[in-house]
């Protein structure tokens, strides 16, 4: 769906998001007075895959 999707952050604040499509086009967003919080609790967090997505972990 997309060529590249790149994220860019001020002090650990994401500030822009710009997204190539397939056709080569660029979308840039750009974010304003983002709030922080801690995240979100486990358990308000499921993943379910289906069984034919492979799943890439960084560093492993």
């Amino acid at each position: 769906m997309f060529q590249t999707l790149t994220l860019s952050f001020r002090n650990e604040v994401i500030t822009s998001m710009s997204i190539v499509d397939a056709l080569g086009q660029t979308t840039v967003m750009e974010f304003q007075n983002v709030e922080q919080h801690e995240g979100v609790a486990k358990e308000n967090f499921v993943l379910d895959l289906p069984d034919h997505v492979d799943v890439i972990v960084e560093g492993q």
